[in-house]
């Protein structure tokens, strides 16, 4: 059982550096993050909210991401800005 727990740690250092790099040169959106890890890894690396927002709160938790919460600019609900 050792292998499965090494292939999920592989898999969430993997996930924790594409989101990394993808905040790189600045704060996105949660859609916004799916779709730059996609597009860097043309579509290999594909995932929904439900693996986005624990790896973010992962990751603010490690002091390596911020999380603010905004006004939506269309009137809508406010949206967090991850940098």
């Amino acid at each position: 059982m050792q292998s499965s727990n090494a292939d999920g740690n592989l898999l969430r250092g993997t996930l924790d550096f594409l989101l990394l790099a993808s905040l790189e040169h600045g704060p996105l959106y949660g859609l916004r993050i799916i779709q730059d890890v996609q597009h860097r890894t043309s579509g290999h690396f594909n995932f929904k909210e439900g693996t986005l927002y624990p790896a973010l709160h992962r990751l603010e938790k490690r002091s390596l991401i911020r999380a603010e919460t905004r006004p939506s600019d269309t009137g809508g609900p406010p949206a967090s800005t991850i940098t």
